[in-house]
């Protein structure tokens, strides 16, 4: 179906089998997202540096009611770039801000 990883996109770019209950879950955020080189870039670049985790695109409506879901909580969540429309609205959901960030009004990078 549209918008779905392929088997070869599970096996080789998101590692499906190497996957453990100790897998860190990162991503980005945005919407659309279909198009973006993200994962391409950074789950070949965790493989290398041996992290194990994997990088997602996450298709999101609404980031603040998508990081407020009771699934990030969990441990598995490492962080998530975030992309457009949701730069913005991400300082919202942020405990801590950094001052450049909070200055320029916008947030990329979320852990």
């Amino acid at each position: 179906a549209p918008g779905q990883p392929t088997l070869a996109q599970l096996r080789d770019l998101y590692r499906v089998p190497q996957q453990t209950a100790n897998t860190k879950v990162m991503g980005v955020i945005g919407k659309p997202i279909a198009q973006s080189k993200s994962p391409a870039l950074h789950n070949p670049s965790l493989a290398a540096a041996g992290v194990d985790a994997c990088y997602v695109p996450l298709l999101v409506d609404d980031i603040e009611s998508f990081l407020a879901s009771p699934l990030f909580s969990r441990a598995d969540f490492a962080g998530f770039s975030v992309t457009i429309p949701h730069k913005e609205a991400a300082l919202r959901c942020c405990a801590e801000v950094d001052p450049v960030a909070a200055q320029i009004g916008a947030g990329e990078t979320l852990l």
